[in-house]
């Protein structure tokens, strides 16, 4: 028996099983059906890892075979390797100081920023949530296990040094004068 490793859904941040993961035919990143169908039926008309353009059609079943153990011919190049082949985390390694990490709002939405360094200042972070969801950095607080981040303080300076940290974001409004 083989088993595949499928990494974990960038969406909500469980692990996907054979009978759960679905990619996008545009890009090939890879998510649970449920989580990317919810996604893209819910106005997002794009992947929420590489942003391409991506429709629900786009929505295939990933199909992984187990290559066979023929002896001798070898018209497939793949054969032997194949059932050694597992599908990696898209997650950068550590060593290229790049993490992803999560930002969840107050009705439990997630979105994952990719490409972070652990040297990023909390504004630049501001600026990508801003570019992915258009919500202007000012009206954005950031907090991290219950502490406030500070725009000019890095993700570094919270800990925030590994991939899947989860960053709570809620809106500041602005009172108007009568």
């Amino acid at each position: 028996m083989v088993n595949y490793k499928y990494g974990r859904c960038s969406i909500c941040v469980k692990s996907m099983t054979h009978e759960t993961v679905r990619a996008l035919t545009t890009c090939n990143h890879q998510y649970h059906k449920k989580c990317i169908t919810n996604w893209i039926s819910g106005g997002a008309l794009h992947c929420p890892q590489c942003r391409t353009h991506a429709t629900v059609d786009d929505i295939k079943q990933l199909h992984v075979e187990q290559g066979g153990n023929d002896s001798g011919d070898s018209d497939n190049e793949l054969t032997q390797s194949t059932s050694n082949m597992t599908i990696q985390d898209p997650t950068p390694s550590v060593q290229d100081n790049k993490i992803n990490v999560i930002i969840k709002d107050l009705n439990n939405h997630k979105i994952c920023i990719n490409d972070l360094e652990t040297t990023t200042k909390v504004v630049e972070l501001k600026r990508r949530i801003e570019q992915f969801n258009g919500v202007h950095m000012d009206q954005q607080r950031l907090t991290y296990r219950g502490i406030p981040l500070e725009n000019d303080r890095t993700l570094k300076d919270y800990d925030i040094v590994e991939s899947h940290k989860i960053i709570d974001a809620l809106l500041r409004w602005e009172g108007g004068n009568m």
